[in-house]
């Protein structure tokens, strides 16, 4: 299961994703006048404007379950730790 990022760490995808919605809004003219204004890393916004990921999209392949297997065996883990059983007893 994927680890959550910290509040920090999530901040830079969280801008780049509200800069993304400012350019498809048309407050912005192009990424690249986005990245200047906003002051964001180079390239980092027109990459994502032009079909790019970022870095836990991109990351997904290498995982050994998707993210629906991971909430479905997380329900399970805490339904099963509800119920009193240890995940242990089962395996």
């Amino acid at each position: 299961m994927v680890r959550r990022k910290s509040i920090l760490a999530a901040e830079p995808d969280i801008q780049i994703d509200k800069t993304l919605l400012g350019i498809r809004s048309g407050k912005y003219k192009s990424p690249y006048e986005a990245e200047k204004t906003l002051q964001l890393p180079k390239n980092s916004v027109t990459r994502r404007a032009y079909g790019g990921s970022s870095r836990s999209e991109a990351r997904q392949k290498q995982q050994k379950f998707s993210p629906v297997q991971e909430k479905v065996l997380l329900k399970w883990i805490k339904e099963l730790t509800i119920s009193g059983y240890s995940l242990g007893h089962w395996l």
